[in-house]
């Protein structure tokens, strides 16, 4: 009698134990997934953030090939 009761709780505490462990490991997968989300949001914002300069810097050398090639034309 002893003997079955102890088994029971045993069986009972691996129980807890391996559910306690796979609930960690879900919270450490969840946990990753989101850290990895945040780096890529973080990632596409600095691209961002660099797109405007750079079509900027674009824009401004059309303009200004623009406006020299305006001015070989007056002068000819």
């Amino acid at each position: 009698m002893v003997l079955s009761q102890f088994r029971e709780l045993d069986v009972k505490s691996m129980e807890q134990l391996y559910e306690k462990k796979e609930r960690k490991k879900r919270q450490r997968a969840e946990q990753k997934r989101r850290h990895e989300r945040e780096e890529q949001q973080q990632r596409q914002q600095q691209k961002q953030a660099q797109l405007p300069s750079t079509a900027l810097a674009t824009l401004l050398g059309q303009t200004v090939g623009v406006l020299g090639a305006t001015e070989a034309q007056t002068t000819s």
